[in-house]
């Protein structure tokens, strides 16, 4: 951006040095100027360049007369020059008939000393031009006096007469007049004769007011008193007693040996936006951000920051908010842990922590931990919950006592309670039920009590030992020992098969979004071994055995499985079965051999006597 500078035209006829007033008068006149910055500051010492136009008729007629100028402002950004000295660009100043004005003067300035000009001023020419203008008064056709007058210097001389010689520079004698009172060389300003008209913009400068030039006893005291400030009072300037606040100290040690800032009382310091409470630093609490604190009254051990930061906040305490609208509606809620966008906006209990955007951000119940993007977003009164990662638990409302670690772990559960999900999206699709426990990537239950680990894409899950069921006779009531054996064991048809997991994710609703890796899809290309559990169940009906090692579907989006280890019990059965039945083939052998040597031994009896 050019800077401005502001006009103060001043113009004059050259010296007319050693020529009479009927010889060829200079053509030019005297031009001054005041650059100025856009900040107010002069432009000293420095060369601008300038192009003056004379414009005929109107600010806007047409250049007469045109030329440029390269010239050195002084330390008080004044440039001074004569207009007629220039570089001419268009017309001739002397061949200017200035008797068919008005005349307009235009100037452009580019303070850098380049061409870039920028208009600053387009003003009437009133006075000085016209004096060149005069020089058509060269000689009377009348007048039949031949004496001449001359200036020479600062003589001036008429023939055949005197001479007189013009004096120097010379202060003013006598009373001042106007606003001014007194004698000079010293007058006062008159009573009452400063007004505000009379001091404008900018009038009044720094350099017009020198060191100690205006002391205290050049002021009118205007009935002050010890102490007292000049203050506008809304309609005029007058005494008045400070305002007595306390600031902060900004010199070291104002605390106990060592550097400090701040205050010496225990008055809070608060900050305002628009005059409205933008933070507060006291000896409880701290907050930083437009309303944040914005009503708190006896609430201690506080800490906010963020625009709308605990801004409801009364007479609760210990909580940590930061970020936009954290904490937002909470009034008396207490031992609260907020940090995100709108963390806990609308929540107004006690004892949650919310770590990451929208979290927990409508609870109305307690002991909740919520650590991730809109973790657990929507819960309302549901209490003792963990949700960590990003969209975990976020459709919980009412479901209690449920963990779920992993992005968007148990998302869609609303009111089940004591489920456990760890992985990616672990029991994503459950809802409403409970106690369930889920873990590993995609992994889902589909009914309460159940655990499941992996996914279908798992090809082994691997321990030192075997699992431990939980067998103690003390705790099992209505013992029968009514397991079939062969009868159940015979009906069953041991296969082989292709496992598809694809179809297994279909009919559990699970949608596989990840991506696909090398191995994901192994397990369908292993041969299995083991049996059709439609089938298995089919044997154990029509064996009259209600058989537990068969897990039927809890709905339509269940599936069957098998409990591989609960066929130990009727193959023991059957096992038994056929010992028993070797047992009493072995007594029938026995006896049937015992039988064979008795008749051998009576055969052989008649033989003799024969």
């Amino acid at each position: 951006m050019k800077p401005f500078y502001k006009l103060l035209l001043a113009c004059s006829l050259a010296a007319f040095s050693g020529s009479t007033v009927y010889a060829q008068s200079p053509q030019r006149f005297g031009y001054q100027a005041v650059i100025r910055k856009p900040g107010g500051d002069l432009v000293t010492n420095q060369a601008v360049a300038t192009r003056i136009a004379i414009l005929q008729g109107s600010s806007s007629g047409p250049v007469v007369y045109e030329e440029t100028q390269n010239v050195l402002t002084n330390t008080n950004g004044l440039l001074t020059f004569e207009i007629g000295s220039g570089t001419v660009a268009v017309g001739d100043l002397g061949s200017i008939d200035w008797s068919t004005g008005p005349y307009f003067i235009r100037t452009e300035t580019d303070p850098d000393g380049g061409t870039n000009y920028a208009i600053q001023t387009n003003m009437q020419l009133l006075s000085v031009p016209y004096a060149l203008y005069a020089q058509t008064a060269s000689a009377s056709l009348n007048d039949a006096d031949s004496q001449l007058l001359s200036i020479n210097g600062q003589d001036i001389s008429i023939s055949n007469g005197n001479t007189i010689t013009l004096p120097g520079t010379a202060n003013p004698v006598g009373t001042a007049g106007g606003d001014l009172a007194g004698a000079y060389p010293n007058p006062a300003v008159g009573n009452n004769a400063i007004t505000t008209a009379k001091i404008i913009n900018a009038a009044v400068t720094a350099d017009k007011l020198a060191n100690a030039s205006v002391t205290a006893g050049k002021l009118h005291q205007m009935g002050a008193l010890n102490g007292e400030v000049l203050k506008w009072n809304g309609s005029s300037w007058g005494p008045a007693v400070d305002n007595n606040f306390e600031g902060w100290g900004l010199n070291g040690n104002v605390a106990q040996n060592y550097n400090a800032i701040g205050t010496t009382n225990n008055t809070p310091l608060n900050f305002k936006v628009n005059n409205s409470k933008s933070g507060i630093i006291s000896s409880d609490n701290s907050g930083f951000g437009f309303q944040s604190l914005f009503n708190l009254t006896s609430g201690l051990a506080n800490c906010a920051f963020g625009t709308g930061s605990l801004r409801s906040i009364t007479t609760g305490g210990s909580n940590i908010s930061i970020g936009y609208h954290a904490l937002r509606d909470n009034i008396s809620g207490s031992s609260n842990i907020a940090i995100g966008y709108q963390s806990m906006t609308n929540s107004t209990v006690s004892n949650n922590v919310a770590i990451g955007n929208y979290t927990l951000k409508a609870a109305t119940s307690e002991y909740n931990t919520a650590i991730g993007n809109a973790a657990l977003g929507e819960n309302t009164t549901g209490s003792s919950n963990v949700g960590i990662g990003h969209i975990a638990l976020y459709s919980n409302t009412t479901g209690y006592d449920n963990t779920g670690l992993g992005r968007a772990a148990l998302y869609t559960n609303i009111n089940g309670n004591y489920n456990t999900a760890i992985g990616r999206s672990a029991n994503y699709l459950m809802n409403g039920n409970s106690n369930t426990t889920a873990i590993g990537n995609l992994a889902s239950t589909a009914a309460s009590n159940r655990v499941r680990i992996g996914n279908s894409n798992v090809t082994q899950i691997a321990g030192q030992v075997s699992w431990t069921a939980a067998s103690d006779g003390r705790i099992k009531t209505d013992v029968q020992e009514n397991v079939p054996g062969l009868t159940f064991i015979a009906k069953l048809r041991p296969v082989t098969y292709r496992f598809n997991s694809r179809a297994q994710n279909e009919i559990l609703g699970i949608k596989d979004e990840s991506a696909d890796y090398p191995g994901k899809y192994d397990i369908d290309n292993i041969v299995q071994t083991g049996f059709i559990a439609q089938e298995v169940e089919q044997a154990a009906k029509q064996s009259g055995f209600d058989f537990s090692g068969v897990s039927r579907p809890a709905n339509e989006k269940d599936i069957y499985g098998l409990r591989y280890a609960d066929f130990v019990v009727p193959i023991v059965k059957a096992v038994q079965e056929q010992q028993k039945l070797i047992e009493d083939l072995q007594q029938q052998y026995q006896k049937l051999q015992h039988d064979y040597k008795a008749l051998q031994q009576q055969l052989q009896i008649l033989k003799e006597q024969q």
